[in-house]
């Protein structure tokens, strides 16, 4: 299930890159506060300290990072830090996502939409499997527009109550966050 939240995109970009061993201190701890995982822990510190770029990664690098943005965002994570609320009634499965897409059919309807297939990387145009997407204060507003679009347009949908599920647990809740200004972080769990 897609879970979306809020969160101070602002605040997060000052974070990313900053070089000030004070956070870079505090996302360590908030990386590895179940358990001491060297690598999370020089991810984290490269976050802070070096920014991230995904294009100049590894693979092996690019998981790690993964499973770093999930830790991040979790309620164990930075949620403080960050102001980050969770704001789904219930989570969106990602059959609905699929079948959205499917009832599309053009394209442009859907250059954010694709994005809840299987994720996106931070800073990254394209789709990845990275079971994450953060969607700037705009990329929010353009997904409200796709989403909105698809459910109006009255689809012969698979169930009849995916339009409303739709409604309630991603139309509605890309209007929360949309009227008060955030980012969302959807993740995939």
């Amino acid at each position: 299930m897609w879970w979306f939240y809020t969160f101070d995109i602002t605040k997060f970009e000052n974070l990313v890159g900053s070089k000030n061993e004070t956070i870079a201190q505090t996302v360590i701890e908030a990386a590895t506060w179940e358990d001491e995982n060297e690598e999370l822990s020089r991810a984290a510190s490269n976050l802070v300290m070096n920014g991230f770029d995904a294009d100049n990664c590894s693979e092996d690098n690019l998981k790690t990072y993964d499973e770093l943005f999930q830790i991040l965002f979790s309620p164990e994570g930075l949620s403080d830090e960050l102001d980050i609320k969770p704001i789904s009634p219930d989570g969106v499965h990602p059959s609905l996502i699929v079948e959205m897409l499917e009832h599309a059919k053009d394209t442009s309807m859907t250059q954010m939409l694709i994005n809840l297939k299987s994720g996106r990387r931070y800073k990254q145009v394209f789709t990845s499997d990275c079971e994450y997407c953060i969607l700037t204060t705009n990329e929010v507003a353009a997904l409200h527009n796709e989403v909105e679009k698809i459910i109006n347009h009255g689809h012969n949908w698979s169930e009849q109550s995916y339009p409303s599920v739709l409604k309630e647990c991603l139309l509605d809740v890309l209007t929360t966050a949309q009227n008060n200004g955030n980012a969302v972080i959807a993740l995939l769990g």
